[in-house]
């Protein structure tokens, strides 16, 4: 059976041919340098490493040499201004920023800066760059096109009424260039109230316009199944919001997939203007997070749906790392057309240099766990539970290359930490690395 505790650094290998070994260094120990706010980035032709930490009024910038392993150098750095607050830090192309913002309270003034980082010298460039200035304090969030030419700065002002039910979401759109010039900036409010929408993906194309990704419940409740039992059915539909910052329109497709419904889905950019939309689905009308296949489609700029398909998860890649009983229940349920993937979630989605398409999904769910003392009284915990992963590939042409299971069973008490799994691709290989015990490398095809 899987172990809980005992957890080792698993590094497993995704080729496209078998690969039982692999060549790994470990670096020479150095000092760590520990921060409440940790960030890590690479350059893969400079073979250099570099880590910004920052803790209360510092900020430590470290680079390494990614081929000898060794600390090359380290900094520290105090020059921001009083209560500042870090945003952000995003590699943009070649260029690191670090985003931050300051509060003016007497005269209620926020202030959005940038400040490069030189990856070769471990230093800042320069002064900071106010990059905003708004009348009221504002959460700011990043996203840019997968060209990393244009960068979408958003941010989402305090509601005008405080119930969701009547309130409808201004949000604040700023587009950038790579340089962080200013393009574009407006503010967009939302086609559905708070309580009648929630956005669960955003993207930005190539021209720097945002599309959100909303399950939208047309009754304007904020249920997103109603029944029970069996009567129990989905409440909500799927939606892609196309905006025009600087037109200040919007444009709606509503996402339906014939008799499938949708468990789970990501956004990304396709090589033609178009939006790739890939996922999960489920084959019947109900509250289940469980997957029966993989989907993939596209929406065009006029917003139609076209070249849509569906991938069928097959009994045999269920049953990889189940237990002889659970094996022979889902081949009971496979006749009934009935076999699925518990708790499937998209994680990744990945277009190669050959058009050629990566999902990356993970089984996910938390437990809610309620106890009772001799008293009475009532305490409830959480267990988050991070499992298998599946790994689909989808040629060019739009069929099936090959599916994975690769086997894992994290759980913990306090949120995600060190659990999940990490995505790497050198030279046309795909590496996840995870946390789990060494005695799971071994598990042959009927243990779990």
């Amino acid at each position: 059976m899987k172990k809980l505790s005992l957890y080792f650094l698993i590094l497993f290998p995704i080729l496209l041919s078998a690969q039982n070994t692999f060549d790994y260094k470990v670096s020479t120990p150095y000092k760590v340098i520990d921060a409440y706010h940790k960030y890590y980035f690479s350059d893969v032709e400079k073979e250099k490493m570099i880590s910004i930490k920052i803790d209360k009024k510092f900020v430590y910038i470290q680079t390494f040499d990614a081929k000898t392993l060794k600390e090359v150098k380290r900094e520290k750095f105090n020059d921001f201004p009083k209560k500042y607050s870090l945003s952000e830090i995003k590699k943009i192309q070649d260029k690191i920023y670090f985003f931050y913002t300051t509060w003016d309270k007497r005269a209620k003034i926020q202030q959005l800066f940038v400040r490069e980082i030189n990856f070769d010298i471990c230093t800042f460039i320069g002064p900071a760059k106010k990059l905003l200035e708004l009348n009221e304090r504002v959460y700011f969030s990043y996203l840019y096109a997968h060209s990393q030419d244009k960068i979408l700065i958003q941010c989402r002002k305090k509601p005008e009424k405080v119930r969701d039910a009547i309130n409808y979401d201004k949000i604040g759109l700023y587009i950038f260039d790579a340089d962080l010039n200013q393009l574009v900036g407006n503010e967009i409010e939302m086609p559905y109230t708070e309580k009648q929408m929630d956005n669960i993906d955003y993207h930005v194309d190539k021209e720097g316009n945002p599309y959100i990704l909303a399950k939208v419940r047309a009754d304007g409740s904020n249920k997103n199944f109603i029944g029970k039992g069996k009567n129990k059915t989905v409440n909500y539909h799927l939606e892609l919001i196309k905006i025009n910052v600087k037109n200040s329109t919007i444009k709606i497709t509503k996402i339906e997939l014939d008799e499938y419904q949708i468990t789970s889905i990501w956004l990304y950019e396709g090589i033609d203007k178009s939006i790739l939309c890939a996922g999960f689905y489920n084959k019947e009308e109900k509250s289940s997070e469980n997957a029966d296949g993989v989907f993939l489609f596209k929406i065009n700029e006029d917003g139609l749906i076209t070249d849509k398909k569906f991938y069928e998860i097959p009994v045999e890649i269920l049953n990889q790392y189940e237990k002889k009983i659970t094996q022979k229940k889902n081949k009971k349920k496979d006749k009934k057309d009935k076999a699925e993937f518990s708790s499937l979630v998209m994680r990744k989605l990945i277009v190669q240099s050959d058009n050629s398409i990566l999902l990356v999904g993970e089984q996910y769910f938390m437990v809610q766990h309620t106890s009772t003392d001799s008293n009475g009284n009532t305490q409830t915990r959480y267990s988050y539970h991070y499992y298998d992963l599946l790994i689909t590939k989808i040629d060019a042409d739009g069929e099936l290359a090959w599916m994975k299971k690769l086997p894992k069973c994290q759980v913990g008490s306090r949120g995600r930490g060190g659990m999940g799994a990490r995505h790497m691709s050198i030279d046309g290989n795909h590496y996840f690395v995870y946390l789990d015990n060494v005695k799971n490398m071994d598990l042959t095809l009927d243990k779990r």
